[in-house]
């Protein structure tokens, strides 16, 4: 019998990368993951003991060490980089978000150019990369896998809109995959998807609500009430992390999927209709749920189409993904009080 394919998976301790190691074991794959700390590794195989056996630990403390990371690619069959800064509390834009961001991709696709055994690398971009983030979305235009949101790497390195640097990080990096795959014309495939919101239950192990990613922090400062008003939404559109684990998984085996760039959107979000989501799901809590208008979203048209036509993806309905969310998020409050 032959043995199950390795698949190197950076941010592994991360809500994405948590939830797409459960998928890939789920599927019969052996995982390499990357961790930042012998500790987040731990907790991880403490929370999914039955797991763990088909784990493979690697600390790397920075994405940028291209050394570290070529010796944890020996013996991999596939990659997937999920590792890049998604939190716009940053001291130093080029330090802590530029370079990482775009010198780590760049090193994902050089360690994978040098080891022959690697059939396909998949990389999480956004949709920041896609849209522009000081212009905004245009209702009368359709935005597809071929659009790119424009940057100045000059005004990134320099500008004090976090916002603005985030994005200019996606943007950069996902286009270095891109050049690389033209420049080099490796023997391995890539598919970079681009996502809006990511939510979901966190599949990560934490300890306080300030290690969540972005998008559910400020999911729980709104259900918990911490914040004074509901903050609009980085971006009107959604998709439920599992999804995304999902997609990522069999973008590997997928011919279809072969240089690709997909749109992963699953429905229209505001953070106000998830508000009132989690006050009707959740009636005990409702008192705590910041007030706030449920608007609905600003009309866009963005095609999806192209990523049900290759994977044939039902989504996991908004209601459900705020609602898993909220009640983990909940559970995960009692437990810190309780301990």
């Amino acid at each position: 019998m032959s043995s199950p394919p390795v698949v190197l998976v950076t941010g592994a301790t991360g809500c994405l990368g948590s939830h797409t190691i459960l998928e890939l074991i789920r599927r019969g794959y052996k995982v390499r993951g990357v961790s930042r700390s012998r500790e987040k590794s731990e907790a991880w195989n403490a929370m999914y003991p039955q797991q763990a056996p088909n784990i493979e630990w690697i600390t790397i403390l920075s994405i940028v060490d291209l050394e570290a990371l070529d010796r944890a690619s020996i013996g991999v069959d596939y990659i997937i980089h999920t590792a890049s800064p998604f939190n716009f509390d940053f001291e130093y834009n080029l330090e802590d978000m530029l370079v990482p961001s775009v010198v780590g991709t760049r090193n994902i696709m050089r360690v994978a150019a040098k080891r022959p055994r690697v059939k396909h690398v998949v990389l999480v971009s956004s949709i920041a990369a896609v849209v522009d983030h000081r212009g905004g979305l245009n209702p009368e235009r359709q935005y597809t896998p071929n659009d790119w949101a424009t940057a100045s790497w000059e005004e990134a390195a320099r500008t004090d809109d976090a916002v603005y640097a985030w994005t200019a990080s996606k943007i950069f990096a996902e286009r270095a995959a891109w050049d690389f795959l033209l420049q080099e014309s490796p023997h391995f495939g890539i598919t970079t998807f681009c996502p809006p919101i990511i939510l979901g239950p966190p599949g990560q192990p934490y300890n306080h609500f300030d290690e969540l990613n972005e998008s559910t922090r400020q999911h729980w400062s709104i259900i918990s009430g911490e914040a004074q008003t509901i903050p609009p939404a980085f971006f009107p559109a959604c998709v439920d992390v599992r999804d995304l684990a999902k997609l990522q998984v069999l973008a590997l085996s997928n011919p279809r999927a072969r240089n690709q760039r997909y749109i992963p959107i699953a429905s229209p979000f505001t953070n106000g209709h998830a508000a009132t989501i989690v006050r009707n799901g959740f009636p005990d809590h409702a008192h705590r749920v910041t007030a706030g208008p449920d608007d609905p979203p600003p009309r866009y048209n963005i095609d999806t189409s192209h990523v049900v036509r290759d994977f044939a993806i039902e989504w996991v309905p908004l209601e459900r993904t705020v609602l898993d969310t909220a009640a983990a998020l909940y559970h995960k409050e009692r437990e810190i009080e309780e301990s």
